[in-house]
């Protein structure tokens, strides 16, 4: 992708200076655990890049040591009339879906590809050749990814297709929504389809409360999540903005059968809260 970028920039390639972000995390509750996460972007000729790397580091369970994901993110865009032009591993932004403990969502984290998306006022799409679209399993899955979403009535509300091989059935397809049922006070969002595993039901059911964020400055989502043969949750979290780079968050989070309650604390340095780099849903 950056080759391309520089040859079409036809030898006029001038450099910006990096911007460079840091975030670090730490979890009380079980599991625990600390972490953080590194981002670096900036220009090359007309070319945007974005590079992230994470670390983290439980604290309690038989598992201590850390582990670290240095190519997290590494994509680079460019954009060409209307179109924005990508290619690399980037994070998955096209849903409302905001725990996700059962990976509900039609691709749950990440993914590697290859693509176009535009913005077009009230209608967005992305369309890409993906190379693997689960960092999480042993091997590529490939295949291609259609994600159109349409704002308005207040809402949003999105269509998301996902055909890949190397897994039994390898057909995702979900819609996703996002409104306010009483403006101001009480949103609700979420995701229903089905999977690219065996034709799995995903379902995600959340409750936003705006009116807690009006009066006392706290974000508080509700939501449920279903994986067929993953699993179900619940989790309700709250966070609090304490300082421009301080948030505290706050959880109770039900898998299964077991109850975990934590609290939470994300320290920020630099640009980092600052990157939109492939959000559809906004």
């Amino acid at each position: 992708g950056l080759v391309a970028g520089v040859l079409a920039d036809r030898g006029d390639i001038t450099l910006s200076q990096p911007q460079f972000g840091a975030l670090f995390y730490g979890f009380s509750g079980h599991p625990g655990f600390v972490g953080g996460r590194g981002e670096m972007r900036g220009l090359i000729g007309n070319n945007r890049y974005t590079l992230e790397a994470n670390a983290l580091k439980l604290t309690n369970g038989p598992a201590s040591d850390f582990t670290a994901r240095v190519g997290s993110v590494a994509v680079i865009e460019r954009t060409v009339g209307q179109w924005t032009v990508f290619a690399g591993r980037r994070r998955f932004f096209h849903g409302p879906v905001f725990q996700d403990l059962v990976s509900s969502q039609l691709i749950a984290d990440r993914y590697s590809g290859a693509g176009v998306r535009t913005d077009r006022g009230d209608w967005a799409f992305e369309g890409a050749w993906v190379y693997d679209s689960n960092p999480e399993r042993t091997g590529s899955q490939r295949g291609a990814l259609g994600s159109v979403v349409y704002r308005n009535w207040g809402g949003i509300i999105g269509l998301h297709l996902l055909e890949v091989g190397g897994v039994p059935g390898g057909h995702g397809r979900t819609l996703s929504f996002s409104f306010p049922v009483k403006p101001l006070q009480v949103d609700v969002y979420g995701e229903v389809g089905q999977g690219v595993d065996n034709d799995a039901e995903l379902e995600t059911y959340g409750l936003y409360f705006p009116t807690l964020y009006q009066r006392f400055d706290v974000d508080v989502f509700a939501e449920y999540g279903k994986h067929e043969g993953v699993g179900e949750a619940f989790s309700l979290v709250g966070i609090k903005q304490l300082r421009d780079n301080f948030e505290a968050r706050a959880y109770y989070n039900r898998v299964e059968d077991a109850n975990i309650l934590g609290v939470a604390g994300i320290l920020t340095f630099g640009t980092l809260g600052d990157s939109t780099v492939g959000t559809l849903w906004k």
